[in-house]
């Protein structure tokens, strides 16, 4: 029997007694992040003007980095567009300062889809086509991909003693995908079952 958890934590991350109870009994540990604050950005001074906030911001494309002891979490989507999620006081503050000529907002209104337990892997190769186990996970890779039919960004944590990965999609999507990853998860073994959530 699996659970899912819902609410929202302010950097996203998975609790770690109810991961360690979770992970004795083989399960999928489903989580909704949607209501987590984040801020969207891009344009060709989008990273000078994050840093300028006090914002770091990832290197290079498609990778993602943390600030603020870890409560600031960055995603560097492609050259130019970026996307911040933190608590609700630092973001408002985003929105809030001036923004200087070659840096625009972008509208997140994203699903954020947690997933996490010793099962991962294999509910990921059901659903999407990419090998997230051959990735270099010490780079922090953001993966911009399929899953069901549905285009994903996705940060894989799988080496983790508790593997477990974020997936962020369109909001009009959000129901479908959480009840695909619910159905297939389900597939995978009869200890794993799951229970319905505010989709």
């Amino acid at each position: 029997m699996s659970f899912i958890m819902q609410g929202v934590s302010p950097v996203a991350k998975l609790s770690n007694k109810r991961a360690s109870d979770m992970v004795g009994n083989n399960l999928i540990l489903m989580t909704d992040y949607s209501m987590q604050s984040r801020f969207g950005c891009k344009g060709p001074r989008a990273a000078d003007w994050l840093n300028a906030q006090g914002i770091p911001v990832p290197i290079h494309p498609n990778t993602a980095c943390f600030g603020g002891d870890g409560l600031v979490r960055v995603l560097r989507l492609g050259q130019n567009e970026f996307m911040v999620e933190a608590d609700q006081a630092r973001i408002s503050e985003l929105y809030c300062s001036p923004r200087q000529r070659g840096v625009y907002p972008v509208l997140r209104q994203d699903v954020c889809i947690g997933l996490a337990g010793e099962l991962l892997n294999a509910l990921l190769l059901q659903t999407c086509n990419v090998n997230f186990k051959a990735l270099s996970e010490e780079s922090l890779p953001v993966v911009l991909t399929s899953m069901a039919g549905v285009s994903v960004t996705v940060l894989p944590n799988l080496t983790a003693a508790i593997p477990n990965c974020l997936i962020w999609c369109d909001g009009t999507f959000g129901s479908y995908l959480w009840q695909t990853l619910e159905t297939i998860g389900s597939e995978l073994g009869p200890n794993l079952k799951a229970t319905s959530s505010n989709y």
